[in-house]
């Protein structure tokens, strides 16, 4: 059984912060195969090789932990998207380039744990906890969007900027979800063409 309202210890030392650090990996890697209703924070304890009570003093229980994995796997995507620069797409001419090369990025960036990210989808509609971070994280994604469009503002198309971001977003997450998490019949190199096509004509 889970425990709860126990008082956590944020590590400070080396050694505490890759005692934590290893949960966290062990976690990322059960959850991503078993489920998160299908592991428990024995399993986890074990796989990382600390005791259970050892656990329990960094994490208050096993959602607790499921939570602080899916922050951190959120705030590496962002940075994987989002961490290579803007130069192309403020020259004119470099549009089509650059969105073709954020579309690839954001693939690549899906690479990093699609088993646990079907799984933290999954659970967006059942948890509330969940369904919140995702929603912060569409909200980091939108407003970087909507900072790139409007360094761009006399170029695109469009004049509502933030409705223009969230169709995009919207458009990449699917494709990008029917390819990572869900296996799409149709190869990843076609879906990165039309959609980087339809991207850059509905934007320009």
């Amino acid at each position: 059984m889970e425990r709860a309202n126990r008082k956590v210890r944020i590590p400070r030392q080396k050694r505490g912060i890759e005692t934590k650090g290893r949960i966290i990996q062990a976690a990322r890697g059960l959850f991503s195969r078993k489920g998160f209703h299908g592991t428990n924070s024995k399993e986890i304890a074990s796989a990382a090789g600390v005791s259970i009570g050892s656990f329990y003093s960094y994490f208050q229980d096993k959602k607790a932990l499921f939570l602080e994995v899916l922050e951190d796997h959120n705030d590496r995507l962002i940075k994987k998207i989002f961490g290579q620069g803007q130069g192309g797409l403020l020259e004119p001419g470099g549009e089509k380039e650059f969105i073709d090369s954020l579309i690839r990025t954001g693939m690549a960036a899906h690479d990093l744990s699609p088993q646990f990210h079907r799984e933290a989808l999954g659970m967006k509609y059942s948890d509330p906890d969940v369904e919140a971070i995702h929603r912060r994280m569409e909200g980091l994604v939108l407003d970087r969007l909507v900072s790139l469009f409007n360094t761009m503002r006399e170029r695109i198309r469009t004049k509502d900027v933030e409705a223009a971001a969230a169709v995009v977003y919207c458009a990449f997450e699917e494709v990008v979800h029917s390819v990572k998490i869900f296996e799409s019949r149709v190869p990843e190199e076609r879906l990165i063409h039309e959609l980087s096509d339809m991207i850059c004509r509905y934007l320009f």
